[in-house]
């Protein structure tokens, strides 16, 4: 056989094989959420509170003052403005999965009374609510409802985890950043 042609044919093979993979490759990555499932959407630099509570009645409370965040509630220290700052920026532009119009009632869902309630207080005087409830069956999702919306929204696991988090792990300063002048 010509050398030149095995050349060709193996240059060919692999291109198609390339080719292939980066097709598979495309179809299994997960669409954006759509942006017609937004559930809130706010600056982050006009939020002066968030308040976090839990089923159980855990509760974080997390103030602004000047421009440095203190936990209020469990316990009141210096807050950690990196931790509190990112967790706002990713609620501030917080988009759904998917979201229904709900045929159940809410507590089918884990949402009348919530797992968790997320209160973020605006500068003007708004309130953004956010009732976050049972995980999907499939697991893929957390069911949430605003206090304004009727509909139901399959958020991300990752931010409810994160409010979850911040519940047992309030966002206080580290001892050793508070002594950095």
């Amino acid at each position: 056989m010509n050398t030149r042609l095995t050349l060709v044919l193996v240059l060919t093979a692999t291109a198609l094989a390339v080719g292939v993979l980066l097709t598979q490759t495309r179809e299994e990555t997960p669409a954006p959420a759509d942006p017609t499932h937004r559930v809130m959407s706010f600056d982050p630099d006009d939020v002066v509170s968030l308040e976090l509570e839990n089923r159980h009645g855990d509760r974080v409370v997390v103030r602004k003052d000047d421009s440095k965040w203190r936990v209020i509630s469990p316990e009141e220290s210096p807050g950690d403005d990196n931790y509190v700052e990112a967790f706002l920026s990713r609620m501030g532009n917080l988009l759904a999965k998917d979201s229904f119009e709900p045929e159940e009632p809410l507590s089918e869902y884990g949402l009348d009374p919530p797992n968790l309630t997320v209160d973020i207080g605006m500068s003007d005087g708004v309130r953004h609510r956010l009732r976050v409830g049972s995980r999907t069956v499939d697991r893929s999702s957390t069911y949430g409802a605003t206090i304004s919306q009727t509909e139901v929204f399959l958020l991300p696991n990752l931010i409810v985890d994160d409010a979850m988090r911040m519940i047992n792990e309030p966002p206080h300063l580290a001892p050793a950043a508070r002594e950095t002048p």
